[in-house]
Parts: structure tokens; C-alpha cells; sequence
């Protein structure tokens, strides 16, 4: 009769083992090797069961003899009241109270980290031989599981490998010299791959050599990229105007019998943009102050001059240039220095109270200084404020705020008709005052408009056009110190107008 049932746990143990190696996925058969337990041993249930990091107990599997829902929690509840954490440090253990618990440990990554547990009648005599096949069995589980963990855990680290390179902002392929392994989204997006497959390095190819602006380049690259053994990036212009830098790298060790490498892909248009418009800024500035002291030099070699005798009326004519170009000059060195305060964060406010009438008041004062003296251009005369709520106060940097305005008004008059007419509005708004400069000057292009307020763009980058491009970048980065906001609005032949807003404290 023994050897009867030794026999038959061994052939449980057998089948379990097979059942155990043959599936794919050990935590989809644990109930069915339970269950092969229960039925074959007549016991009245098992379960395995694992420690958490908090010191409770997490049952990863279980199985009982009854289908009685009540009595299947009933035994579960049996077997994680009367475990004991012992079980884990020691070997198995037997606990007889009102049933019969059987605890063999269960090892994970080399430690006890859980046990297989076994509920039967209190009375059952437990053979040496039964605990013998049962550490085996606990053992084969405890391989089973140990794989199923590391594959969770290569899945785990794919998946989280996946994210990065999903959440990357510059494109990446990879490939093994011939077949595309991987390709995330962005690099997808950036060489027009528009859901179309590209199974092979051959098809990346045809496809970046199908939006390049010059298609024989790119074969001549991916040829160089191709015999090349270590790093090697070049750089294509695409069709719709974008610039592309293309990284290639090794990712494979010098031992390995196939090559993997990796292409990094960066949308570099915006800094090829920056790029130009800061060689565009250095003509202008450059043209800017040639301009002035070739005027000043003029003037005052002409002044020099010992042959002639020079009227009263010639003196103050030349005077009078060379201090308008000597403005000129300061008004640059102060916008230079102004933006490069802008760009490192550094501005200092020096706020005070002061009301919307002062701030027209001086900004009148300022126009009728720099412009009611000009020959034949009265371009003061054609300027009108509008002032709704004067006497309300603004805490503000008084001289940032009349420049910002100055700086509008001259971009009136140096984009405008010679008679054209200027409105400047300053309106107090509940807790913010509203300023307009209003102009009739040519309007700005839409697709002009999102940009004008960015440092170093300009509108016309012909060097004939006065200006050096930097005066609507400070004006923003004053009223953004302020906490305020800046906008414009213009339409094609009939003008522009700048608002900015200002709180009031």
C-alpha cells in the first residue's frame, strides 16, 4: 500500500516536473500543477506563497479540493493566518491545529523567499519520503519561477528601453548592418516615413535619398558612413526646407561575429535659422557702426580743415550730424548691451510710482528731443496720445517702459510714410494699464508676425533697411521683467499695432 502511493507521488512529481519545462509561461500552469497535487494526494488544498517587502505574505497561487466558494476563501485564509515566517529561514515545517499545515520552502535568487504549502486533515501522517518528493517539487517551481522572473525583468528593462527611446526629441535607428531592428516615432516622422514599412538599412536609404534636396550627397555619405568603422555624422537639407544631422554609431563590442549600429537623427533647422540670423546680425550691426563714424569722420575732417573758413550757421549743421550719428551709435552699444542682459537673465528694475500722465509726459518730451529738431521731418507734429485713466499709478522701471515705447515709435517712423500718422494709447484696465502704438506703415507678413519678437530676427535682413534688429527682442524682455505681455497685430497695407500690457504693481 506504501509503495502504491509512493508511486503515485512520484508519478505526480514527474508530471509536474514535464508540465513545469514544456510551458512557455510558468505563472499560467502554477494552478494546474496545484491542482495535480490536490487530486492525486487527496489533500484538501495547496497554494505557494511568497514574501513581500513590506514582511506579509502575497499568495502567488493556490488551489483547494472544495468548489464551495466560502470554504475555498475559508482554507486561503487558513493557510496565511497560520503561516509561519520560519518556514523561510528554516526547513519544512509541519503545524497540526485544526488542520494539518505542511510548509517546504520555496528558494528565489538563491534565498528562501516564499514556501509551497499543503492543507490536509489534521491526522495525516507525513512521510519522510513525501517531504523528500515535495522539496522537489518545491525546488522545480522554484526554477520555473526564477525564469519567469528574469523574463519579466528583460521585459521590464525592453519595455523601459523602449520609453527612453520613444521619449527621445531626436529620431533613432537601429540597425545590424542590413535589417532595421528598431526605428522610434520621431525618426519615423523626420525622414517621412508616413506608416510605411522599412524592414531594411536599404530602404532608410531610399527613403532619406527621396526627401534630400540633393539625393546624389546623400549616396555619397551613406557610402562614406558605410566603410567607415566608427563614429561619422553628416548633414542633408530636406525638400521642405528642414536641415537634418545624421549620427551614425557602433553599438556592437569588436567581438561580436554581426555589426549593430545606431543612426541619430536631429532636426537641426531651428539652429542652421539661429545660425544665419546671427550672421545676418553681425553684418547689420557691423554696417550699423560703420555707417555713424564714417559720418562723424567726415564731418570733423571737414571741420579740420584749415582752407576753409566755415560760417556759424555751416558749424552747427555739422555739429548737429555728428550728434545725431553719435546717438545713433549709443543707441546700438545700449541695445547690445541691453540684449545680452536679456539673454542672461541679469535685468535690473529700478521700479517706482508713477502715473500714466508722467509716462506720456516724458515719452512727449523724449519724441520732441529726438525728432522735433530734424530738417523738414516733423515727425513729432504726426504723433497723438490718448490717455484714459492718467492719474492711475503703475509701479514700474520708468526708463525701460519709455524705451520700449521709444523703441515702437521710431520702428513707426522708420517703416512708415514720411507723413504718416502715429497713435500711442495708454488705457487703464482694473488692475493692468494697456499701451497701443498704432502706425501706418506697409504691415507685417503673417507668417512674419509669430517671429518678430525674437532675438536677432528681422523682418528684412537687406542691409539697406536701418536697423539692427535687436529692438523688439528687448522690448519683450522688458515687459516680461515687468510680468507683463507683449503682442502685435498688423494687416498687409494698412499698418501695425503693438500692445503691451503692464500690471499695475
Amino acid at each position: 500500500m506504501m509503495n502504491h502511493i509512493l508511486d503515485k507521488q512520484l508519478q505526480t512529481a514527474k508530471d509536474i516536473s514535464t508540465l513545469l519545462v514544456r510551458s512557455p509561461s510558468c505563472s499560467c500552469v502554477l494552478e494546474d500543477v496545484l491542482e495535480m497535487m490536490v487530486n492525486d494526494w487527496s489533500i484538501k488544498g495547496a497554494a505557494i506563497v511568497v514574501a513581500n517587502n513590506r514582511g506579509s505574505f502575497n499568495v502567488l497561487a493556490s488551489y483547494v479540493s472544495t468548489k464551495d466558494y466560502q470554504e475555498r476563501t475559508s482554507l486561503q485564509e487558513y493557510i496565511l493566518s497560520n503561516l509561519e515566517k520560519s518556514s523561510m529561514l528554516g526547513e519544512a515545517q509541519v503545524t497540526r491545529r485544526e488542520l494539518l499545515l505542511l510548509q517546504v520552502p520555496l528558494y528565489l535568487q538563491d534565498k528562501k523567499r516564499g514556501c509551497l504549502c499543503i492543507i490536509a486533515d489534521r491526522e495525516l501522517k507525513v512521510e519522510k519520503s513525501w517531504l523528500t518528493i515535495l522539496e522537489i517539487i518545491s525546488n522545480q517551481a522554484s526554477q520555473a519561477l526564477e525564469k519567469e522572473l528574469e523574463k519579466e525583468k528583460t521585459r521590464y528593462y525592453k519595455s523601459l528601453f523602449k520609453s527612453v527611446l520613444e521619449g527621445l526629441t531626436e529620431g533613432i535607428i537601429l540597425t545590424n548592418n542590413r535589417d532595421i531592428i528598431y526605428s522610434n516615432k520621431v525618426a519615423m516622422n523626420l525622414i517621412h516615413n508616413d506608416g510605411g514599412l522599412m524592414n531594411t538599412l536599404d530602404e532608410m536609404i531610399s527613403k532619406i535619398t527621396n526627401i534630400a534636396v540633393n539625393s546624389v550627397k546623400v549616396q555619397v555619405y551613406m557610402e562614406a558612413a558605410e566603410n567607415n568603422n566608427s563614429t561619422y555624422f553628416f548633414e542633408i537639407e530636406t525638400t521642405d526646407r528642414k536641415f537634418l544631422r545624421f549620427t551614425k554609431f557602433p553599438i556592437s563590442k569588436d567581438s561580436s561575429p554581426i555589426k549593430h549600429w545606431g543612426y541619430l537623427i536631429n532636426d537641426i533647422t531651428k539652429r542652421k535659422e539661429a545660425d544665419k540670423i546671427k550672421d545676418d546680425l553681425i553684418a547689420t550691426v557691423s554696417h550699423e557702426l560703420k555707417t555713424p563714424l564714417t559720418s562723424i569722420k567726415g564731418n570733423v575732417s571737414t571741420l579740420l580743415r584749415e582752407d576753409v573758413i566755415w560760417s556759424e550757421t555751416d558749424r552747427k549743421e555739422f555739429l548737429l550730424d555728428i550728434y545725431e550719428e553719435s546717438e545713433r551709435l549709443n543707441d546700438l552699444i545700449e541695445k547690445l548691451l541691453d540684449i545680452s542682459k536679456i539673454n542672461a537673465g541679469v535685468i535690473k528694475l529700478d521700479k517706482t510710482y508713477v502715473t500714466i500722465n508722467r509716462i506720456v509726459e516724458k515719452l512727449e518730451e523724449r519724441v520732441i528731443k529726438r525728432y522735433g529738431h530734424i530738417v523738414n521731418r516733423h515727425y513729432a507734429d504726426n504723433i497723438t496720445y490718448h490717455i484714459d485713466g492718467g492719474t492711475d499709478l503703475l509701479y514700474i522701471d520708468e526708463h525701460r517702459v519709455l524705451q520700449v515705447l521709444l523703441n515702437l515709435i521710431d520702428n513707426a517712423i522708420k517703416y512708415g510714410p514720411e507723413d504718416g500718422l502715429i497713435e500711442v494709447y495708454a488705457e487703464s484696465q482694473g488692475r493692468s494699464v494697456h499701451f497701443i502704438v498704432r502706425d501706418q506703415g506697409p504691415g507685417i507678413p503673417e507668417e512674419k508676425l509669430k517671429k518678430i519678437f525674437t532675438k536677432y530676427y528681422r523682418i528684412d535682413s537687406d542691409l539697406i533697411t536701418m536697423g539692427s534688429g535687436l529692438g523688439l527682442a528687448i522690448c519683450k524682455g522688458f515687459i516680461e521683467a515687468h510680468r507683463g505681455k507683449i503682442w502685435a497685430e498688423s494687416t498687409q497695407g494698412k499698418g501695425s499695432a503693438f500692445h503691451f500690457i503692464l500690471p499695475k504693481k
